[in-house]
Parts: structure tokens; C-alpha cells; sequence
């Protein structure tokens, strides 16, 4: 697939693909109440900071021990790291505004579809895209091949990774001007002194191991990725697992198929997925028949009505497509077939112009759509 933006977009892109991980180590544990932010723009399109910091204190059934304002402005920023809400304000603004995200306004839609499963998967796939590289010890570790405790893991894995990745790094980008951009980008990587010597990783110590590994068990668990009572990996968990590793082994969850060549990337140096656009946690070898399009379509649509209130932003009545893309996903995923959501939304608007109207994107195939 062709990457359509600049170099820099895609220097940008992949220096995400190499550090995702949300690096706040105090805070916000809970997915749940992570998540919980966007609730705090039911039906208005953005609130200042201290507003959203209120609503979740009036969230807490404790009246009598009511979290800290430190505590809750981490969970901001863990609902910030995922994409779900971003700042809208500018800079020099005293008061910081901020605002649900198409992400987190599809996250919404995906909530009021009254499909747990749905949701979770939606969830699942949001979460991996900020968070994979810290969230993958944590579910390689349950597979029980591992004799250290978690927290020496989660070290071992992250300084072999990093590693290998600035291994790579330096034999895809020999010129140095090239590589100091995207390492410039990367937080766990640093500059020589001086411009001259190696590229030094940041290796994470036991401290920094237990604050992220803890945490992520319970993320684990409501994404429905492992058991926390069997402290085994779900069905779904060993599939996401499958996905991450391809090869047996975990190098990245990797940005759009296309910036590896649009940073000329030698084809033989490239690394394989998976990617952020092509992201499926099994092979879907069946072809859908006509009666299963049919019956998805009407599904899609169904989805797209109920989830549209809550779903559209809030200065335009509109919703990202997002949305059923990602519930076309997920029915891939549930019925193991292959569906294609490019041509099956097409027919679905055809089909479905009396309820639902279709607007074009600002870039690329992903765009918004109404309910009448």
C-alpha cells in the first residue's frame, strides 16, 4: 500500500512504530476509568482540563477518600496517550481545552453498540497501537515458557528489543543526518555526545518494571486477552499473541505498509508486520458468500443507527467510519471469513441511501458518514 504523506509524516510514523508504549509510571491503572474520560463529553464537543478532572472526581463512589487532582490528571493523560482524547487548545493558552479524538468518539459509538464483544475487541486494537511494545511482555510472560519473575522479564525484554531495534536503525539509515531524525523522536534512544561514538538505549530498571507490568495484567484482563484467575492467555489472547510475534519472536507493531518504502527503506532490510492498517488477529482464508455480505451489511448498518448519537462529533453531524470499519473487523475476526471493508461499505451505502449518507475523507478512504 502506497503511504500518502510527507517524509516527514512517515519519519514520524515509524518512530511511533518503534516506541509505543505509554510511559507514565504512576496514576491511572484501571482501563476502565481510563476510558471512562470520554464520558465527560457526552453531548459537547471539548471541555478545559479542570472540568474533565471534576467529572471524574464526581465519578468515585468513595466520597470519604476521593482521588487526588495529580491522580486524576494522570488518567488524562493515559486517555491522551491512547488516542482517545488530544489537546485542542494552543499553546499559550493558560487553560488547556481538550476534546475526544475520531478514535475516541468511535470508542463511544462502539459502547452504545450493546456489543461486549465488539467493544472489547475495538478496545483491544486501540489499546496495542499506543501501548504494544509494554503490553507485549506482559502477555508473552503468561504463556508460562519463562522461569524469572515478571518484573526481570519485562526487563530482559525490553533492553533485547531496543537493541535490536537500534541495530536496525543504523543499517537501514547509514546517513547520519537521516537517522539522527527519527532517533531524535524515539525517547528511549540517545544521541552520542559530542556527535561521534554508538546510539545508546535507555534500559528500564525493576522499579520501572513493576510500576508498568502490574497495571497492564488488569488491562490484559478487561481486553479479554488473559484470565486473571487461571493466569492464562484467553483464546482471543493467544491470537493477538500470534499476531504481534508472526515469526516467533516480537519486533514491532509497524506503522502503515507503505512508510517503510516511503522512506526507501532497502526491500531486503524492510521488517514484516504486522502493521497499524493491516492489523487482524487471524488468517481469514474463507471467502464470504453473498448471503454473509448481505447479512453483514444489514448488521453494519444496524450498528452504524444505533451508535451514530453518540458516535458523530459534536460541531458536525457526522461520524468517522471508523466505526464500522472497525465492526467489519471485528465480524472477520468472529466469523473467520474475509471480508473487505472497502467494497462492503460501498455496497452498504448503495443499499442503505434512505438511512444513511455518506461524506468523503480529508485524506485517504477513511471518512464520516450520517443517519438520517
Amino acid at each position: 500500500m502506497t503511504f500518502g504523506g510527507t517524509r516527514s509524516d512517515a519519519e514520524k510514523a515509524l518512530a511511533k512504530a518503534l516506541s509505543r508504549y505509554i510511559g507514565y509510571t504512576t496514576g491511572a491503572y484501571d482501563l476502565v476509568r481510563i476510558v471512562s474520560v470520554l464520558e465527560c463529553f457526552a453531548g459537547r464537543a471539548s471541555a478545559y482540563k479542570e472540568e474533565v478532572v471534576a467529572e471524574l472526581r464526581s465519578q468515585s463512589e468513595d466520597r470519604r477518600n476521593e482521588p487526588a487532582d495529580t491522580y486524576l490528571s494522570e488518567i488524562i493523560n493515559f486517555a491522551q496517550a491512547m488516542d482517545l482524547i488530544a489537546t485542542v487548545s494552543s499553546r499559550e493558552t493558560k487553560l488547556q481545552r481538550l476534546a475526544p479524538t475520531e478514535t475516541g468518539r468511535s470508542v463511544l459509538g462502539a459502547k452504545a453498540a450493546n456489543d461486549a464483544g465488539f467493544y472489547q475487541f475495538y478496545l483491544a486494537r486501540t489499546v496495542l497501537q499506543a501501548d504494544s511494545d509494554y503490553l507485549y511482555p506482559v502477555i508473552k510472560y503468561f504463556t508460562g515458557m519463562h522461569g524469572a519473575n515478571i518484573q526481570e522479564y519485562f526487563v530482559f525484554a525490553q533492553t533485547a528489543l531496543r537493541e535490536e531495534r537500534k541495530a536496525w536503525l543504523v543499517e537501514v539509515f547509514p546517513e547520519k543526518i537521516l537517522l539522527s531524525r527519527i532517533a531524535e523522536q524515539i525517547s528511549w534512544l540517545s544521541a552520542p555526545r559530542g556527535g561521534a561514538g554508538d546510539y545508546r538505549i535507555d534500559v528500564p530498571t525493576m522499579n520501572t518494571a513493576r510500576h508498568h507490568s502490574a497495571p497492564r495484567q488488569g488491562w490484559l484482563h478487561e481486553l479479554g486477552i488473559w484470565d486473571r484467575t487461571s493466569k492464562t492467555l484467553t483464546k482471543f489472547g493467544t491470537d493477538v499473541l500470534r499476531t504481534l510475534e508472526p515469526s516467533g519472536s516480537y519486533f514491532w507493531l509497524g506503522p502503515d505498509s507503505g512508510v517503510q518504502d516511503a522512506l526507501r527503506i532497502v526491500p531486503a532490510l524492510q521488517k514484516g508486520g504486522p502493521f497499524e492498517d493491516q492489523l487482524e488477529f487471524a488468517a481469514y482464508e474463507t471467502e464470504p458468500s453473498e448471503a454473509d455480505v448481505a447479512a453483514l451489511v444489514s448488521d453494519v448498518s444496524d450498528v452504524m443507527v444505533a451508535s451514530f448519537r453518540d458516535a458523530k462529533l459534536v460541531h458536525a453531524a457526522q461520524a468517522s467510519l471508523r466505526l464500522p470499519i472497525e465492526y467489519i473487523q471485528y465480524r472477520a475476526y468472529q466469523d473467520k471469513k474475509r471480508y473487505d471493508w472497502v467494497s462492503l461499505l460501498e455496497k452498504l451505502f448503495h443499499e442503505k441511501k434512505a438511512i444513511l449518507e455518506r461524506f468523503s475523507a480529508h485524506k485517504g478512504l477513511v471518512g464520516f458518514y450520517r443517519a438520517k
